[in-house]
C-alpha cells in the first residue's frame, strides 16, 4: 500500500513538471498585462501585437525598449522608476522604435511640408473656450510657432488667420474623450494632447487637462503646443531626455527652450538652402562658385567657365522628390 502511494505522488509531480515545461502560465493574463503594462507598451508601439500570456520574451523585449528610449537603466523589470514615467502625462503619438533610422535621436517622420508659409486657425467645434481662452491660447500658439521659425531660420513662416473661413494648413482646438480621429482623449493626465504628421495639419488638446502657463501646476500649454507644432511639422519623438520632443511632459520651465536635438531635426527638413540647388557666388570672371548644403554637408562646386568644356563628373547625390544632383570637385567640410 505504501509502494502504491509513493508511485502515485511520484506520477503527480511528474505530471506538475511537465505541465511547468509546456509553459502552462503561473499567472493569469490580467495580472500580466497589469504587472509590465502591456496596453501602454502596445499603444505606443512597443509590442508590434497584443501579446498572449504565453508571449512574455517578447513583453520583455517590448520594455526594455522602453527604457533604453526613455534613458532608463535597461533591466525588462517594471521598477518604480518606469512605472512612474509611464504614469506621467505625454503626448498620444506612438514612439516609433525603428532602430535602423535612429542614427541621430531626432527622428523625422517620412512626410514634410513642401510649402514654407503655413496658416494655421484656432478653431472650437465644441465651444469649449471664452472670448479670454481664446485670447490666451492664440497668443500661445503664436508664441510656439515662432519657437520653430526661430530654429529654422525663418525658413518657415507662420500666419494666423483668425476666421472661420478660408484656407487653414493647420486646424487647432481642444476636444474631450472621442472627438473622431481614432485618438480619443483619456480625461486628465494620460494623454495631453496629439499633433499629426504633415500634410494631416490637425492638433488636438485634452480639454479635460488643468491648463496652465507661468505655474508649477497643471500642463504647461505653451511647452504642449511646441511639442505638439513639432510633429505637425514632421518630427517624432526623441530619446533625447533635454529635447522638446521627448514624448514624456515635464514640469513648468521658466528656462523652456528647444534643445539642439530639435533645432537638428527642424534643419534636417527645413534647411535654408536645402530647397535650392545651390547659392551661386561670382568668385572670379574665370570661376562659377556654386555652395549648397545638403543633409548638413557643405559642398563646394568650381566650374571653369571660360574654356566652354564638359566637367568631369565626380559624384551624383540624389535628393528627395528624385532631384538629382550633379556634384564636382566634392568637398565635404561638415
Amino acid at each position: 500500500m505504501l509502494q502504491r502511494d509513493w508511485r502515485l505522488l511520484w506520477l503527480f509531480f511528474c505530471i506538475l513538471f511537465v505541465v511547468h515545461a509546456l509553459g502552462a502560465p503561473i499567472i493569469s493574463s490580467e495580472q500580466l498585462h497589469q504587472k509590465y503594462n502591456v496596453d501602454y507598451l502596445f499603444k505606443y508601439k512597443y509590442l508590434n501585437e497584443m501579446p498572449t500570456i504565453n508571449d512574455i520574451d517578447q513583453i520583455i523585449t517590448g520594455l526594455k525598449k522602453f527604457q533604453e528610449d526613455v534613458g532608463l537603466p535597461v533591466t525588462g523589470e517594471m521598477t518604480k522608476q518606469t512605472r512612474d514615467l509611464m504614469d506621467r502625462p505625454r503626448c498620444g503619438m506612438t514612439d516609433m522604435n525603428d532602430k535602423s533610422r535612429r542614427t541621430k535621436r531626432f527622428v523625422p517622420h517620412h512626410s514634410k511640408w513642401r510649402k514654407r508659409t503655413l496658416i494655421w486657425r484656432l478653431d472650437d467645434p465644441y465651444e469649449l473656450l471664452t472670448d479670454y481662452d481664446r485670447f490666451v491660447v492664440r497668443t500661445t500658439l503664436h508664441r510656439a510657432f515662432n519657437e520653430w521659425s526661430e530654429a529654422s531660420q525663418k525658413a518657415l513662416q507662420f500666419k494666423e488667420n483668425e476666421n472661420s473661413t478660408g484656407i487653414a494648413h493647420i486646424n487647432i482646438f481642444f476636444a474631450h474623450g472621442d472627438h473622431n480621429d481614432s485618438l480619443p482623449f483619456d480625461g486628465m493626465a494620460g494623454v495631453v494632447a496629439h499633433g499629426f504628421y504633415p500634410t494631416n495639419g490637425n492638433l488636438h488638446f485634452d480639454a479635460a487637462e488643468h491648463w496652465t502657463l507661468h505655474m508649477d501646476n497643471g500642463i504647461n500649454l505653451f511647452q504642449t503646443a511646441v511639442h505638439e507644432i513639432g510633429h505637425l511639422l514632421g518630427l517624432e519623438h526623441s530619446t533625447d531626455y533635454n529635447a522638446v520632443m521627448f514624448p514624456i511632459n515635464r514640469p513648468y520651465d521658466p528656462m523652456f527652450r528647444l534643445g539642439d536635438d530639435d533645432i537638428r531635426g527642424i534643419r534636417y527638413l527645413y534647411a535654408p538652402w536645402a530647397w535650392t540647388a545651390c547659392n551661386i557666388l561670382i568668385d572670379t570672371w574665370e570661376n562659377l562658385i556654386c555652395i549648397m548644403l545638403l543633409r548638413h554637408c557643405f559642398f563646394y562646386l568650381n566650374v571653369n567657365l571660360v574654356e566652354r568644356k564638359a566637367p568631369d563628373v565626380h559624384k551624383v547625390v540624389e535628393l528627395d522628390e528624385n532631384f538629382v544632383a550633379t556634384i564636382f570637385h566634392l568637398h565635404v567640410f561638415d
